[in-house]
């Protein structure tokens, strides 16, 4: 029996692969490119701030490839090397709302877990869902502002109104109100719960390594509506630009979300770390990645995990942690995506504010509480 064409690729079936993998440029404006900023800086301040490059462990030699985060050298001569443990590959991935507000973020955890898909994108989308039964939101750690003092260290109160209240699309299919009367509401009347599969669909995920097929396809049934890039990656065959399209025009069903990279809103940090990694490519085989305990030989991986480990990488992503430091002004300060969204002047103060928050945990929030 000759199976039927899947209608979401009828469109493509005869055409190239080309046409298929390509995406046209993302229309966006000053104001929205500076959206995207923000938040993708943030992402590359959580990286930097929980830097952990010893994919071969903490003692050994990575050449000249890790010369700057060596700490000292052990009794017998051997360099160790800062970040502790190796838990999982430097790619993080973080989660916001169609007003701004940042939900959570998540990073890989390959090794933590002994498994191959921890990744960051899969694991932040079935953390979002938790989020949506257990409201335990990153906030939770501060002292309510709007009840009387609590003792000190005490955790902030919990409000049962704001259950559902944790994704922006609770609030947009309804007419736009302003925050605060549409919360002092929902404490006399919680809002009716917004179907599972459709949580997410005013959700944008910031993630610094282009998705693989696993992430792209987790991130289509929870209908996340875009994925921001920071990197490319070449072994993932275009498969989130290729699932877009293919799902796009769907009226019923879920939804791949759309692919925006780095330089769609002239990132300068897409450039560097793709231009970066391919350096490393070209360099790897003459200049071992790594030697030492648990190596028979040289290893030589030509891999992006390995790319992400080392001092090219680290030095970009200082740079864009600090630039994230200095900003303190949006130059769209009154920008926002809804009415009764936050600003990007307000969206840039709760991405200082998470990143603070992030930068106190003990470890990259792996396990998270639920």
């Amino acid at each position: 029996m000759k199976r039927p064409i899947p209608k979401g690729l009828k469109k493509f079936w005869n055409g190239s692969v080309k046409d298929f993998a390509e995406l046209e440029k993302t229309q966006l404006s000053s104001a929205e490119q500076e959206r995207h900023r923000i938040f993708s800086l943030l992402l590359m301040g959580i990286l930097c701030a929980k830097w952990n490059g010893n994919k071969h462990g903490e003692v050994g030699s990575y050449g000249s490839w890790r010369a700057q985060q060596v700490m000292g050298k052990s009794d017998d001569g051997q360099l160790i090397y800062r970040g502790g443990s190796y838990l999982g590959h430097n790619i993080a991935a973080l989660a916001v709302d169609g007003e701004g507000r940042v939900i959570d973020f998540e990073f890989n955890h390959n090794d933590l877990f002994d498994s191959t898909v921890e990744h960051a994108e899969s694991r932040l989308v079935r953390r979002l869902f938790a989020l949506n039964q257990i409201y335990d939101p990153w906030l939770a750690l501060d002292r309510d502002q709007s009840t009387p003092p609590a003792p000190e260290g005490a955790l902030r109160a919990r409000r049962e109104y704001s259950r559902r209240n944790l994704f922006a699309t609770n609030i947009s299919e309804q007419p736009r109100k302003a925050r605060e009367q549409l919360e002092e509401e929902r404490m006399l009347t919680p809002s009716a719960p917004v179907p599972y599969a459709s949580i997410l669909n005013d959700v944008t995920i910031y993630t610094s390594l282009e998705s693989c097929a696993q992430c792209s396809g987790i991130m289509c049934l929870g209908s996340v509506k875009d994925i921001v890039y920071l990197q490319w990656d070449q072994g993932q065959f275009l498969v989130g630009n290729m699932m877009w399209k293919a799902t796009t025009e769907q009226k019923f069903g879920f939804t791949a979300p759309r692919p925006i990279r780095g330089d769609e809103f002239k990132f300068s940090y897409f450039g560097k770390l793709n231009q970066a990694c391919r350096q490393y490519e070209k360099e790897v085989e003459a200049r071992p990645f790594y030697e030492g305990p648990g190596a028979a030989k040289p290893v030589k991986s030509k891999g992006v995990t390995s790319f992400l480990c080392t001092d090219l990488a680290w030095n970009i992503y200082r740079e864009a942690a600090g630039e994230f430091k200095a900003w303190t002004k949006a130059k769209f300060p009154d920008h926002k995506p809804t009415d009764s969204g936050f600003t990007n002047q307000q969206a840039l103060v709760e991405a200082h504010d998470f990143l603070r928050w992030v930068s106190e945990l003990d470890s990259r929030g792996a396990p998270h509480r639920v």
